[in-house]
């Protein structure tokens, strides 16, 4: 299921490419739907993504603006970006964590960063929201580093197979705990002793590496 939405939404990129390739523009045919309407497809979770990080670049090349002028339309198109910046900072987390549980580190890094990033665009564009959001942003980020402490401590779901890759996920997961760190949203009790032990067998295991380097 979850390959069939992924090629159609791979499918809808590729036909827009082409007709910009073609005739230098997309088509104006297309079916317009509110963002409450998109966010109740039924998708997985990496084909949402994938749909609503698809949205945003358009939003940011100046597409789906709505009809009208002026500031009127400047405001419409700041507050549907800024819902897609707070859906995705909500979404990129959880996605972050089913690659974390496949072995998947290179996607949840990427994932995970993103959704710093967005959130950081969000505290620009409306400030409210990103620290109305802050609480719930943390709370993901936070999940994310439990999955990593279950992955390095505990060897659940995947471990990593080698020396040198246990040293690289630890120091992605130091630099995690920093980012969480410095959002400044209180964390949960158990969080400081998981910071304690990644730290520590982080810094065991790059000793570890021949070079001292992850």
């Amino acid at each position: 299921m979850q390959e069939r939405e992924m090629k159609a939404v791979e499918v809808l990129r590729k036909q827009d490419a082409l007709r910009k390739q073609t005739d230098g523009q997309s088509s104006g045919l297309g079916i317009w739907l509110p963002l409450e309407t998109i966010w109740e497809i039924p998708l997985s979770e990496p084909s949402r993504l994938v749909l609503w990080r698809f949205l945003l670049t358009q939003l940011d090349k100046g597409k789906g603006k709505g009809k009208g002028s002026g500031k009127a339309a400047g405001e419409g198109d700041g507050d549907g970006r800024a819902a897609l910046l707070a859906s995705l900072c909500g979404l990129e987390p959880l996605v972050a964590c089913q690659h974390l549980e496949h072995g998947g580190w290179d996607a949840a890094e990427s994932d995970w960063c993103a959704a710093l990033e967005h959130y950081r665009q969000l505290q620009e564009l409306k400030p409210k929201a990103a620290q109305a959001l802050g609480p719930t942003f943390a709370e993901g980020l936070v999940q994310v580093l439990a999955r990593l402490d279950q992955v390095l401590t505990h060897g659940q779901w995947t471990p990593p197979g080698s020396g040198h890759e246990v040293a690289r996920l630890h120091g992605l997961a130091c630099d995690l705990i920093e980012q969480i760190q410095s959002l400044g949203q209180p964390l949960p009790s158990w969080f400081a002793v998981v910071e304690e032990g990644l730290m520590r067998r982080g810094a065991l295991a790059l000793l570890e590496q021949p070079d001292r380097s992850c």
